[in-house]
Formats: structure tokens, sequence, C-alpha cells
């Protein structure tokens, strides 16, 4: 399609899915489920002069429907009086919700920076139920071109099939493009932290941001990630207070940085903080990214000199060799990722390249 960039991705986060696609020209956009339309509006204008279109739907009107339509109209004129616009094109796409079984698949990437083939591939080598984007996809956010790699990774992988969940990395929040990244990705109410459920797993995104302090001259001032990592105390507390995650068998976190990672103990207070909360939701694992390799740090790791330790193994699980934004740019391109499955028996990760070929393996039963 020449309107088309790439297949929708289909983001959860919250109650709702986030319909995220892009144009090649700006234009009017929505989204069409049995027949009810839902708005890429502002306070009841329809956006027109955008070519990144989010949609958010209620979730469980898309997983009872199973299909979605995808509307655009390209934007001649946006007039006082009777504005100007194309006729509409549309693409369908089914849609499979996770469902609650006896196994389900999902598939762990971090870390691209920029490339994203060989993720693509990985991911494609097994069945998953829905994906887990885990941060660095990008390398920056300088501009919509390197925005898109996140596309391409979510697109080549679910083909605007299966639920996709974000988790916001560190270089996402460097360049111009960076204050706006939320609208291209999936939030709740724009937050980059957030819960989500899918069939019986529990899940909820923590949001580290930098990995210096925010006075370190590399920010250049611009910078404010300590207290938005303290707002997230607050959200833990909420979780705990309503309690949903006690209601599903499976419970999982996701955030971009192992919190014990050298980099984190500038904010072991913090990060203390979030892990007493951790601690008391008690996911079954954590899932991370950020440090270009695969691991598992196993439960009862201590946090720093806090005192504190982990109800749960962290799988830090990708890792990008060949590309000169790592720091193995002269191996031979490759990717390596987690393959995660989630049964009654437990939480299964193993890491696997884009051959299909497992390079490590360990399970937490």
């Amino acid at each position: 399609m020449d309107w088309l960039i790439e297949d929708a991705v289909v983001f959860v986060a919250g109650d709702n899915y986030n319909i995220i696609w892009n144009t090649t020209e700006k234009g009017l956009a929505w989204v069409e489920i049995d027949g009810e339309k839902f708005y890429d509006a502002d306070n009841g204008n329809i956006k027109s002069e955008e070519r990144v279109h989010k949609v958010v739907v209620p979730q469980k009107i898309l997983d009872a429907a199973g299909e979605y339509t995808i509307v655009y109209k390209t934007t001649v004129a946006r007039l006082p009086y009777f504005p100007q616009s194309l006729d509409a094109k549309t693409k369908t796409y089914k849609f499979y919700p996770v469902k609650k079984k006896d196994k389900i698949n999902t598939y762990l990437i971090a870390d691209t920076h920029s490339e994203h083939r060989y993720a693509v591939k990985a991911a494609n080598a097994h069945d998953l139920d829905f994906l887990i984007l885990a941060g660095d996809i990008a390398d920056k956010s300088m501009n919509l071109d390197y925005i898109l790699t996140t596309f391409r990774v979510a697109s080549g992988i679910t083909h605007g099939e299966k639920p996709v969940v974000f988790a916001r990395g560190n270089h996402d929040t460097r360049g111009e493009m960076a204050p706006d990244l939320y609208k291209y990705i999936g939030t709740d109410r724009g937050h980059t932290y957030f819960t989500f459920k899918l069939a019986n797993i529990f899940g909820f995104v923590l949001d580290c941001g930098e990995d210096k302090p925010d006075s370190n001259e590399e920010y250049g001032g611009m910078a404010a990630f300590e207290p938005f990592r303290k707002e997230q105390i607050s959200f833990l507390d909420e979780i705990i207070e309503k309690g949903e995650y006690k209601d599903f068998d499976h419970c999982i976190m996701v955030c971009h940085m192992r919190l014990n990672e050298s980099w984190c103990e500038k904010f072991k207070d913090t990060y203390a903080e979030w892990l007493k909360r951790i601690n008391i939701i008690n996911p079954e694992a954590i899932f991370a990214g950020h440090e270009h390799d695969c691991f598992i740090q196993p439960a009862g790791t201590p946090l720093f000199d806090t005192g504190l330790k982990f109800n749960a193994p962290t799988i830090v699980g990708s890792k990008c060799t060949g590309n000169y934004h790592t720091n193995h740019a002269d191996e031979e391109p490759d990717f390596t990722g987690t393959f995660i499955e989630i049964s009654g028996d437990g939480i299964k990760s193993t890491f696997t390249n884009s051959e299909g070929k497992i390079i490590n393996e360990k399970e937490r039963k």
C-alpha cells in the first residue's frame, strides 16, 4: 500500500489498546470495530496534520471483535470552513487476543539500537501470543525515522494481529522528539509506566528514565528523571491497593534496566522504595534489557547495600551484535533475545538467536 509505511501495531497499556500506524502523508485517521468508530482526535478535533496516528480502543471491545479496520484520509487543506481531504483508504486486520491456555508464548526484544532485521527474524522463529519490547529499539529519538524502528520490529513480528508491550529505554529519552515519544508508543493516559492484563497474566511496566543523574552534563539540563522515578512509587502503591494482580495466575514485570545494575546504585534509595513494593506484588519474573547481554539474575540477589533482596529472578535478555551503536560492533551481525513460555509449571526463559538456535537456557518453576 502506497499510503501505509508499516503495518499497524496494537500496543497494550492499562485497560486499552493503542492502535498506531504510520502514513506517507498527513491526514485524518480512525479505527472501526463492529461499526463503531474510534478517532485519532484531541478534544473533539480529528487530527489532520500527523503522519503517525494513534487511536485508543477499549481492550475488551477489540478482544471480543477479533478484527479492526484502520481508516485514513489524506489532508488537502484544513480550512476554517469546508476543509478538504481525499477519499478514505482502509486496511482490515484480524486480531488474536491472548487467551488462557496451557502455555502462553512471548518474546523479549531490547537494545536493537536501530538495527531491526535480526531481531525480527529471531522472534519469528517462534509461535508467539504477544511481544515484549523492552526499550532502546531505536538508538535515539532524533526524528521520525529513528522512531519508526519500533514499528519495523513490531510490525515485522505481529503484523498488527497480536498485542505488544512496550517499555521505554534510556536511549528513547534522547533527541529532539524524545518529549513527544509518548504519542508514538503505547501508554496509559500518556504515562510510560502502566499495568496490563493479557488472559491470565497481570503485568506492569516501570520506566527508569536515564541511567545517570539528571545533573550529568550529557543531558544539558534537559533531564528531570529523579522526580519521574519517585512518582512511580505512588503508582506501585496504587497497584497494591487495587490488588488486581491477586486475581491472575501469573504476574510479570518489564523494565528496561535491571534495578541493581551498576549504573543504578546512584538511585538506590528510590529503587529501594520500588523494590519494597515490587516484592509485595511479587511478580514471578522481571524482564529487562539495557546491558546488551543475556543472563538470569537469581531470586535472592541483594539491591546494593539497602538490605533488600529481589523476590523474583531478573531475566536480562537481549544482545545485538555487529551493530556500530553497541559494544559488540566487531562481532558477526546477529540478535539474541528471550523466548518466554508461561504455563502452570512457571516461566521458562530461553535465549535464542536469529536462526532460532538456543544460546543458553534457564528455567524457573
